[in-house]
Formats: C-alpha cells, structure tokens, sequence
C-alpha cells in the first residue's frame, strides 16, 4: 500500500486497478470483493481515509498521517484534490472490529447461520481469525442501507457461498452509484488531506461505539520489537524490516525461504555499496528479488501443506496458498 500510494500519500481506490497493481502473481486468488473487505478492515482501524474529487468521478484514498512518516517532495500530483469525504462513511459503516469478529465466531460455533456448514475443524479461534481471512464472512443481518449496525446482535457467521448468494458482491461501480444517488448520507469523516484533518471531522462512529484497535495497533507499532533483517540504503541509513513484512513476503512468495532472502539481499547491498536503494525504492527492490527467487522455484513445500488442509476445510484444492489480504494490506 506505502509503494502504491504517489509522493503525497494517495492513491486510486479503483479495486480493479488495485487488484492489477498490488497482486500482479496473484491475481486469479484475489478477488475485488476481498480488496474491498480488506479497505474496509484498514479504514474502521483508522489508517487509511478516503474521498471523491470535484463531480464524484472517481474514489480516492489516503494516509491521513503520511507528512509525519514520509518526505513529502514536491512533485507532479497524480491524484486529484480531495472535494467531499462523506464516501468514508460507506466503508465505516461496514467495519467490523476484530473483537466482534471473535465474539461472533465463538457465539456461532464456527458454522454458518444460512447452511449450517461447519467453516473448519480449526478449535484455535485466534488463529483462525487471523488466517483464515477468506474462508468466513460476518454478515449484516439488517443491511447497512437499511440502517443495520455493526452490533453483536446484528452480526452472523456464514459461508462466502452463502454470502455472495444472499447479496452479492460489491463493485468499484456500485460503490461510485450509490454514493452519487441522492439517499446517500452525507456526513464529515476523516480528511483525505495528507496530515491535515478538517475542523469538522469526526471520528468512526462505529469504532467509536466498541473498542477502539487503533490504540492498539499504535501501541504495536511503538514497541521495540527488533527488526528481523536491516537492509542498507544509499543514504547511510538502514530499512528495518519487521516480522509482520515476512509474514507478507511469505504469503506472496510462498516457494521462498524469505528469511534467508534477506539475508542474501543484506550481503548484495552490504558488497555493493553504489548499487544501494532508496528509501522510497527498497520495497520494490525487495519484492523484485523475492519474485525472481519464486520463479525459479524457492523452497519446494509440500504439495499438500496448503490453506485448506491448515484449517481443515473439506474438500478440493480452491482457497490453497490465498495470500491473506487483511495481513497484506495492513
């Protein structure tokens, strides 16, 4: 998300385009529904906000606190400027907090409330919800536009099958068509300007009303956790690379010992000095390395160690080796 994202924090909010951009190896597992599940889990935990420009052509998203991590520089805008940021009230509504995803998934028993498939033999609820992204939906029993809250009684497990049978899936289309129909609320939310949030604004009414993982997830990130590998930059500086990137890295390139990877990319930087990256680059270095180790085959796993025998999902090979989206995208 950082390295698609332009110099001043935002980027396109097109699923197709981001679906495209983002998963290029992995395009046929994704799905544009899970990118949207996913914006919707990042945006209710307070990273990511989003806006229209002028005529609601188009949807845009961006990194509220982007000028206090990132260099602001002062280049060509590829996005518009933000004109209305009552889209954000779209995907909050739909957020789900990772508390009521587990109070859900207890009270229900692993099993889907429409069909009455048990969704995996998996007993470890944390796990689960970690990992098992894809192979469980927590539905709205009263729709969102028919005022349905994120509340725990509102709330039901069931299957994707049962899921997209009932409602569908969302589109970038239906998105842009509802929010430019005249019964669309129109209410202040987070700013769409890098670092700036309008006097208005008001923070997620649906965190609000349960509790907040932004705290959390601040604090996580605060922690002096070291760093699994640090890479030199051209710079003098080193880019730390933390153990939930592996744990991306190792979604996407499931063939590859991502660890020893680093390493490698640690002793080629560390030998060629004038060859070093950028800040802004060092990603793209990295996934470029690890995707040119995945084709030539990484770390042959077993065959039969895939996503579905982990969580004991019955039958076929559909969902095997799903990078996780939620994991991704954060």
């Amino acid at each position: 998300m950082l390295t698609y994202a332009d110099d001043y924090g935002r980027f396109n909010a097109d699923t197709m385009i981001m679906r495209a951009r983002l998963f290029p190896r992995e395009y046929e597992a994704i799905t544009e529904q899970d990118i949207i599940d996913a914006l919707i889990d990042i945006a209710g935990n307070g990273k990511i906000s989003f806006y229209t420009p002028t005529g609601k052509k188009g949807i845009y998203g961006a990194f509220p606190n982007w000028a206090q991590h990132e260099r602001v520089r002062d280049s060509k805008k590829k996005c518009p400027e933000p004109d209305d940021t009552s889209i954000n009230d779209w995907y909050l509504r739909r957020f789900i907090s990772k508390d009521m995803k587990r109070a859900v998934l207890e009270r229900d028993n692993m099993k889907c409330a429409v069909c009455g498939k048990y969704l995996t033999s998996c007993k470890d609820i944390e796990r689960f919800l970690k990992l098992g992204q894809g192979l469980y939906h927590i539905d709205h029993i009263a729709p969102v536009l028919q005022g349905g809250r994120a509340a725990i009684e509102n709330l039901r497990l069931i299957c994707p099958e049962c899921n997209l049978k009932r409602k569908g899936a969302f589109t970038f289309e239906a998105i842009l068509q509802e929010i430019n129909s005249s019964d669309f609320p129109v209410l202040p939310q987070i700013a769409a300007s890098c670092g700036k949030l309008r006097p208005e604004s008001n923070p997620n009414p649906i965190q609000s009303e349960s509790k907040s993982e932004s705290k959390i997830m601040r604090g996580a990130e605060s922690s002096s956790t070291p760093p699994v590998a640090e890479l030199p930059l051209n710079d003098g500086t080193v880019y730390s690379v933390s153990a939930e990137q592996c744990q991306k890295w190792a979604g996407l390139y499931p063939a590859v010992d991502v660890i020893q990877q680093l390493r490698a990319m640690t002793g080629w930087l560390d030998a060629n000095p004038t060859k070093r990256k950028t800040r802004q680059g060092i990603e793209r270095f990295i996934n470029a390395w690890l995707a040119k180790d995945q084709d030539r085959g990484g770390v042959r796993y077993a065959a039969d160690r895939g996503h579905n025998q982990i969580f004991g999902v019955p039958g076929g090979t559909a969902g095997r080796n799903k990078p996780t989206l939620g994991t991704v995208l954060e």
